[in-house]
């Protein structure tokens, strides 16, 4: 979703939860039918828990969970926690060019969010209409060439994500003070729904779970979640 544009074969996909930081680095080209990304987990020391979800552990945890594990990727995926994510839908007219579709979706989205567009990072992606999506239902109350126009103009819908830029800066801030560069940030549901789609397409049948270790650090969303940032943060 959120990223930058770089040029890498390696990166690593980084969760944190209240016992610690999971490390996943993404696979090598060629490798993506091994059973896991690498992994690596370090909890925290008792010092440094954070005590509100909203704080940022020590960056010192985040640099020495990367030394430990030996990987040598320095660009990092993270996901946006729901709590900073805002998610909308709107109709927008499928003839829209692509400034105009930007000026209309800026303009519906600026009265819905909690704090002004200028402090906002948002995306958002196009889903073209089915048949019956369509198809506008004629009326009688309505000129014949108005009725055309709306049979031959669908609606299309967008699906427009938000965070406070704040935040996506602090997070940078914190993988920049632990010596790793930030390049993409993505929901946990995107990140989880790639991993899961690699579970079911791949030929190794011990995906179908974690490795038993994980258990005790991560829950079983928190393993798709990282497996997921692991396998997308080296595409668009």
């Amino acid at each position: 979703m959120f990223k930058k544009r770089h040029r890498q074969s390696l990166g690593l996909g980084v969760i944190l939860n209240q016992r610690g930081i999971g490390l996943a680095q993404s696979p090598r080209a060629g490798d993506a039918s091994h059973a896991y990304p690498a992994w690596h987990w370090q909890a925290f020391p008792a010092q440094d828990i954070p005590t509100l979800p909203t704080d940022w552990p020590d960056p010192h945890c985040l640099r020495w969970a990367r030394q430990r594990s030996g990987f040598v990727a320095l660009s990092v995926a993270m996901a946006i926690p729901p709590e900073q994510l805002m998610r909308f839908t709107f109709n927008v007219g499928s003839s829209m060019g692509p400034r105009q579709l930007q000026a209309h979706l800026q303009a519906q989205l600026a009265p819905a969010l909690p704090w002004p567009i200028s402090e906002a990072l948002w995306d958002y992606q196009l889903t073209e209409p089915t048949h019956a999506m369509a198809t506008h239902p004629l009326s009688a109350a309505r000129p014949a060439w108005l009725n055309a126009a709306l049979q031959a103009q669908p609606t299309w819908q967008a699906e427009v994500l938000a965070i406070r830029k704040t935040w996506a800066q602090s997070c940078e801030q914190w993988c920049r003070q632990a010596g790793l560069r930030l390049v993409k940030l993505e929901p946990e549901w995107q990140a989880s729904m790639r991993w899961q789609a690699f579970v079911q397409n791949s030929t190794v049948a011990v995906l179908q779970e974690p490795p038993c270790e994980a258990s005790d650090a991560l829950t079983d969303n928190e393993w798709s979640v990282l497996g997921g940032l692991a396998l997308g943060v080296g595409h668009p």
